[in-house]
């Protein structure tokens, strides 16, 4: 769900993808090598789905000017004496 999950497919897309050319490139083991190819194939399905289900809808129009955006206040923060008395 939103941005910090594609950025975490997209990095495990891309360390399956080196792990599959080192493992085709070392390993005579066919087990091993569709075990890969599996893998792959399943997070490449992730990152094709994010292709296709993008949100295509437009960014809405920022504001003219600053003035109309409302300016936020600093917190005002009551110093305690003691730890205990602030809870």
């Amino acid at each position: 769900t939103g941005q910090l999950s594609f950025l975490v497919t997209a990095m495990t897309f891309g360390g399956t993808s080196a792990r599959l050319y080192t493992t085709f490139v070392e390993v005579d083991d066919l087990a091993l090598q569709l075990t890969m190819m599996l893998n792959w194939s399943l997070v490449s399905t992730l990152m094709l789905q994010f292709a296709v289900y993008r949100d295509r809808r437009p960014l809405p129009a920022k504001p003219a000017s600053s003035e109309e955006s409302p300016t936020l206040e600093k917190p005002s923060f009551k110093r305690q004496a003691s730890v205990v008395k602030a809870f």
